[in-house]
């Protein structure tokens, strides 16, 4: 998995502050190094590689010789040991170099950490030196699943269950640290020598008995999932794979059929068939197949990118990184497929109700213009007034059909978007409409340092033109005044357009954008609507406050 940079980060800070504690404490303890220790050395390599327990993550008992070194030889030699332990198992088993920084890093915050509270803590434990070994065992646990559950909520695999198995875990490893602990102090020798042989023989029986209490996710239909470190140890360890196969990341989206991601992983596993199943990332999953999916999820329109792997020269890291790149342009394709379907079906509904509409705003003008015609049928004369009385009502029809046939045209990017000066057609506009303004009526200008807009300018001055004579119209009195102001707002700019008016009421709000709605005498109910659909389709969006004695209608467009 690529991980985000912000998680890397963090995993480098962990262990630069995990180095830090080693070298300023390593050298302020004494280091007793004599033949036990050494022979510790050794074991700890063993334990390393007979310990190591693959379940849907791995496992190991190496920290099981920590409690023994830390009581028996101090802190110093502790941390030596914890180092060793973590780069010894990340040559065995070849993690990533981040993984290895993490792990060290983990390791020696924890165990400092559990020496700090002991430390502090020891005068007012027991006598019983066993207690001792308990409360040093569960403050580390403590401080080492508080960092594991940091890192997996940066790298997106957190889930309350995978701290649970963590914590279970431990708990099963507790008595038996607390026998070899006994033991060591018991015979030290022989406690050494023997504990990597008897972890080599019981290490199946442990992984079987782990794997049937909670090694898989099991839910519905005998589905399991899986997490990516199984996947990785299924692929290093068994040599039987047969080729071809299949990889298919799959990214989950919320759906009213699917409360979550085990519905849905049930969900695939009904349409999949009985596939090995891997709880990639809290919203991905990945399959391993021995055929391709990719008619199923096709047809169930599933957002997913695959990979046919036909021998065993393959990188694992690399094809995963290579599937997350790919599913990223899937998802967000089928995310602006998924935005123009819906603003398609909301344009179908706005047309029902355009046509209902507009059989009621064009019957009225008709009315009136038969009945002149009527009268002009009989004889009689018709004066000036009556003509230009019809003209008023032919041409305010052609306005209605004119933005009918606009908003009934399909939500695209508008094809004359072009870099332009947002501020000089904000003064354009104000320029234009001067004429408007009513007796001490005041338009003011409040311009922010801008960046060149992608934009088509006439569409732009049309939504600026109709909101400036909105808030001209709502203002009637001398003291009226009108705020035209832009702003940049990180990726975007803002324009908004304030008035000191009456405002609008909050249930009439709701309508505000609706077709055929208006408070204005002559007008159509259009020219919001309009405004919002121009906004739609340069990527923004706006948006109206209102509030007695004062109105706030903004649109936001983004800058690249």
């Amino acid at each position: 998995m690529k991980l985000a940079w912000h998680a890397k980060l963090y995993i480098y800070l962990v262990f630069f502050i995990g180095i830090y504690i080693l070298f300023y404490n390593i050298f302020s303890y004494p280091l007793k190094i004599d033949f036990l220790f050494m022979l510790i050395l050794m074991s700890l390599a063993l334990t390393s590689y007979f310990g190591e327990i693959t379940i849907r993550y791995s496992f190991n008992f190496s920290s099981i010789w920590n409690a023994p070194v830390y009581f028996h030889y101090g802190f110093g030699p502790l941390f030596l040991i914890v180092f060793l332990e973590t780069v010894i198992e990340s040559i065995y088993y070849k993690k990533a170099n981040i993984k290895m920084l993490f792990n060290i890093g983990q390791l020696l915050i924890a165990n400092w950490g559990a020496h700090q509270l002991y430390q502090i803590s020891k005068d007012y434990l027991s006598n019983n030196f066993f207690i001792h070994f308990i409360y040093f065992f569960l403050t580390f646990v403590i401080l080492n699943t508080l960092l594991l559950a940091s890192i997996f909520k940066l790298a997106d695999m957190y889930t309350n269950k995978l701290i649970l198995e963590i914590l279970f875990l431990y708990s099963i490893s507790l008595p038996i640290y607390g026998i070899v602990f006994a033991a060591f102090y018991t015979n030290p020798l022989q406690t050494v020598i023997l504990v990597p042989t008897v972890l080599y023989f019981i290490r199946g029986q442990i992984t079987r008995k782990l794997k049937m209490s909670f090694d898989d996710d099991k839910l519905e239909n005998e589905l399991y999932i899986y997490s990516r470190q199984y996947l990785f140890n299924y692929f290093n360890q068994d040599n039987s794979l047969t080729f071809p196969f299949w990889l298919t990341l799959i990214e989950y989206t919320q759906h009213a059929e699917f409360k979550n991601i085990s519905d849905f992983a049930i969900y695939l596993r009904n349409l999949c068939g009985p596939q090995l199943f891997c709880r990639y990332t809290t919203n991905r999953i990945l399959i391993i197949s021995h055929s391709p999916l990719s008619e199923r999820l096709h047809a169930a329109q599933i957002p997913f990118t695959n990979v046919k792997i036909e021998n065993n020269s393959f990188n694992l890291e690399s094809l995963l990184t290579d599937l997350e790149q790919k599913l990223n342009q899937v998802t967000r394709k089928s995310a602006k497929q998924r935005e123009i379907a819906l603003s398609n079906s909301v344009r179908l509904a706005t047309i029902g109700q355009l046509a209902a509409g507009l059989a009621h705003e064009i019957r009225n003008p008709l009315t009136a213009v038969k009945g002149f015609l009527q009268l002009y049928s009989l004889g009689n004369k018709l004066d000036t007034e009556t003509i230009q009385l019809m003209k008023t009502e032919l041409n305010r029809i052609n306005q209605l059909v004119t933005d009918l046939l606009y908003l009934s045209a399909p939500l695209n990017e508008p094809k004359n978007k072009e870099q332009h000066d947002l501020n000089q057609l904000v003064c354009e506009v104000a320029e234009l409409l001067k004429p408007e303004f009513k007796t001490g009526v005041q338009l003011k200008l409040q311009l922010a340092t801008l960046p060149p807009v992608a934009m088509d300018r006439n569409q732009i001055k049309q939504v600026i033109l109709n909101l400036v004579q909105n808030a001209l119209h709502a203002v009637s009195n001398s003291q009226g005044e009108v705020l035209l102001e832009t702003v940049r707002n990180g990726p975007q700019v803002i324009v908004r357009v304030r008035d000191n008016g009456p405002g609008i009421p909050p249930d009439l709000q709701e309508r505000i954008f609706d077709p055929f709605y208006t408070t204005k005498e002559y007008g159509t109910g259009l020219g919001l609507t309009i405004c919002r659909q121009l906004i739609n389709a340069h990527g923004g969006q706006i948006r109206i406050d209102s509030h007695p004695g004062r109105t706030l209608v903004e649109f936001t467009l983004p800058l690249s």
